[in-house]
């Protein structure tokens, strides 16, 4: 199964990626107008087969079934075998937590419509690995996002306090697993999360906010400023 790789969800997501020299994919209208294409070079080294190049998708249903175009999710969706490991150096950051990043590695995909409106619902406190990554374009067809991703978050305290363990690519032969903290307020009327970066990490204070959509077993975030929509399941 091929699948190509995820952004940013926490606040501290946004500004780690930005920071780090990670390489990223660039979303432009294909040849027959309809749907997005990742542009860039193939597979990166270090990372083996499967990473990198790009798909097209015009809005329809996604191969592997997990969730539609629009991102209605399926029922209960499986966790993913992920993409190959990471084979190149892996250095572990535990500023906040030492949460393990147990998450398969996954990569994006870039549609051209846009998504639907989530629900919201209750968040099951637990640990919940990422196991898929849209990206909606709409009228942008300059977005970017990196090119693949890895990450972990444990939900505590009626998920008004999150731990992630987060995958930053640094280059194709280095990497590093971060681990922030935020603290989450919900705002009920709009179905959004108002995160801000603890004071343990880099970026302390700084705040983000997400549209959210739970199930019992399944958190699914969606970014404004991204535009990524990120499924995670809770773990066994």
């Amino acid at each position: 199964m091929t699948r190509r790789w995820a952004a940013t969800t926490i606040v501290a997501f946004a500004s780690v990626a930005a920071t780090t020299g990670c390489r990223s994919r660039a979303l432009q209208p294909d040849a027959g107008g309809t749907g997005v294409l990742p542009t860039g070079g193939g597979g990166a080294s270090g990372l083996g087969p499967g990473i990198g190049g790009g798909e097209l998708f015009d809005g329809a249903a996604r191969a592997d079934g997990l969730v539609a175009g629009d991102g209605t999710p399926r029922d209960i969706p499986a966790r993913p075998d992920g993409e190959p490991p990471f084979m190149g150096n892996l250095s572990e950051q535990d500023q906040c937590h030492a949460l393990p990043n147990t998450a398969p590695y996954i990569g994006p995909i870039g549609h051209g419509n846009e998504p639907r409106p989530l629900s919201g619902g209750t968040i099951r406190d637990g640990i919940y690995e990422l196991i898929q990554a849209d990206y909606y374009i709409g009228g942008d067809s300059g977005l970017t996002f990196p090119y693949i991703h890895r990450r972990t978050i444990q939900f505590q305290q009626n998920a008004t306090h999150w731990q992630i363990a987060d995958f930053v690519p640094q280059s194709s032969i280095a990497a590093v697993d971060t681990r922030p903290s935020v603290t989450v307020t919900f705002v009920t009327d709009s179905n959004t999360l108002r995160t801000t970066l603890d004071s343990c990490y880099s970026n302390a204070g700084a705040v983000d906010e997400y549209q959210y959509e739970a199930t019992p077993e399944t958190v699914m975030l969606w970014n404004e400023p991204t535009r990524g929509m990120l499924l995670y399941l809770r773990a066994p």
